[in-house]
């Protein structure tokens, strides 16, 4: 099996920062784009940071039912829009929630939850694609051997990478993505 990953805000929908709740509509193009993918063979997933819980800005039930108001969303747009799983990472290295206080493996730049897609989907991860607007989303793909599109926005500046706490030396290994877009729809020019 063949997939696409998709981070989630600044991707699929407009990051609007850690707030809570937040309204995250996907954007317009959103469905059709996974639809085209999926008749293509891919599956599709979400990779996800989510901070809110790390935070105490939310619940982790909350942020479940957020994320699962999304995929509905996308659905309700296109009917052949459909997102095989959601996976998330809780956790953040300075968490005021002392239960999320972690240095994980989960947690993007690293790659588990892309690994944990590929066992339980059967997934041949250098036919995949991640797809991200930030480096910790390209080094994540890169270093399972994904082909990587990051989407290149005012949102997601070199300064971003100050606040992720990645490595300099990880940063250089696997941070250059394969391509490059500035639109979403333009993936349709690589993936067909």
């Amino acid at each position: 099996m063949k997939a696409v990953f998709f981070d989630k805000d600044g991707v699929l929908n407009k990051d609007s920062g850690i707030i809570w709740p937040k309204l995250e509509l996907p954007y317009k193009q959103v469905a059709d784009v996974i639809s085209n993918l999926r008749s293509q063979g891919f599956l599709i997933f979400i990779i996800s940071n989510r901070t809110e819980m790390a935070r105490g800005l939310a619940t982790e039930e909350e942020v479940v039912k957020s994320l699962l108001d999304f995929k509905l969303q996308i659905i309700e747009q296109n009917k052949e829009a459909i997102i095989e799983k959601i996976y998330y990472c809780p956790h953040h290295p300075n968490a005021t929630i002392e239960t999320y206080r972690a240095n994980c493996s989960c947690r993007k730049p690293h790659s588990d939850l892309l690994i944990k897609a590929k066992e339980e989907y059967n997934i041949c991860l250098n036919k995949s694609f991640m797809v991200g607007d930030r480096v910790s989303d390209i080094i994540a793909g890169n270093s399972v051997g994904c082909k990587t599109i990051q989407i290149i926005s005012n949102e997601n500046l070199v300064e971003k990478l100050i606040e992720s706490n990645i490595s300099e030396e990880i940063i250089n290994s696997y941070s250059s993505p394969h391509y490059k877009i500035t639109h979403l729809t333009q993936i349709y020019e690589i993936i067909s």
